[in-house]
């Protein structure tokens, strides 16, 4: 299955749309402009960031994208995985946090249909993998359990 996530794109628009305001009402030089146009162009690339995750029979995939270019990508099978946490960020968001053996842990939050913590607890429960779910997170899942 196919799970998807974008930048905060609200956000990103309104710093945008700031910095491009203060260039345009303080005319900065020198530095200072080189500096604000390096970050509006850098904001300007972050709103077309997106992400996506694939979780197949032994293979997970996570894809770094802006617009259809793949920027990164990562393959995990099971014996590249150390541990699955499960977090919570924030007041009431979900988070999984993949522990790898190697380099990187990837880190699944705000990704979307929301099922993503189901199915991913379902890979690593087919494959052996251990799950670990903090205080809050179990806390959330009951939460969600007793509205739904």
């Amino acid at each position: 299955m196919t799970f998807s996530a974008k930048t905060h794109r609200g956000k990103l628009i309104f710093l945008l749309f700031i910095n491009v305001l203060s260039m345009v009402l303080y005319f900065p030089s020198g530095i200072l402009a080189y500096l604000q146009l390096s970050l509006v162009f850098l904001t300007l690339l972050l709103v077309f960031i997106h992400f996506t995750l694939r979780i197949d029979e032994g293979l997970i995939t996570y894809q770094v994208l802006f617009l259809s270019l793949v920027i990164w990508k990562k393959e995990l099978n099971p014996q590249q995985m150390k541990q699955l946490t499960f977090k919570r960020v924030g007041w009431s968001t979900q988070c999984a946090v993949i522990q790898t053996k190697h380099i990187l842990n990837l880190q699944i939050i705000h990704f979307t249909p929301e099922d993503v913590f189901q199915e991913l607890a379902l890979f690593n429960q087919r494959n052996g993998i251990p799950i670990n779910k903090s205080k809050d997170y179990s806390l959330l899942e009951k939460v969600e359990k007793g509205s739904g």
